[in-house]
């Protein structure tokens, strides 16, 4: 394992095998920081770059507001968040289990929050496309959406209050 490797590692440093633990978890925690940015920065600037230069070119109207809302750039935040909730008991591997699920169910929630804005925003979207047909004057959309909004904020409220640890 990774924490095996480094915890050998750092004990070949002269590193009391007290502390080589505890030092190997940092590097990883670290590492695995580092690997998160990459990750976002890779997911950001290219997978997003090519959705919207995908988006820009086709003729349909709704991918642009997809675009527009920000949906796209939120989502991109759901990658680097599912690497650390994955990686988390490979990094700590040798810790509490109580700080481990603790430290995922904080990565649980960073998630939870952003689908849910991600929701709202494509929502927001759907709306925007709506709003430029003809039947939006005779029949208004935004009411729906709205409670839409606000029953996926109360489910996810719910859906927290009542998670067991």
């Amino acid at each position: 394992m990774i924490i095996d490797s480094l915890r050998s590692l750092v004990e070949g440093w002269g590193v009391s095998p007290v502390w080589s633990t505890t030092l190997a978890s940092a590097m990883a925690l670290v590492g695995l920081a580092i690997v998160a940015s990459i990750l976002d920065q890779i997911t950001k600037r290219i997978l997003l770059g090519i959705l919207i230069r995908i988006a820009k070119k086709s003729k349909a109207k709704w991918d642009d507001m997809l675009v527009e809302e920000k949906v796209l750039h939120q989502l991109a935040h759901f990658v680097p968040a599912m690497l650390v909730y994955s990686a988390l008991p490979l990094v700590l591997a040798g810790w509490p289990e109580w700080l481990v699920s603790g430290l995922q169910q904080f990565a649980l929630i960073y998630l939870a929050v952003v689908i849910v804005i991600a929701i709202n925003r494509a929502l927001n979207a759907v709306l925007r496309v709506y709003q430029q047909t003809e039947t939006s004057t005779r029949v208004p959309l935004k009411p729906i959406i709205q409670v839409v909004q606000g029953i996926v904020a109360v489910s996810y409220t719910h859906l927290r209050a009542h998670e067991t640890y």
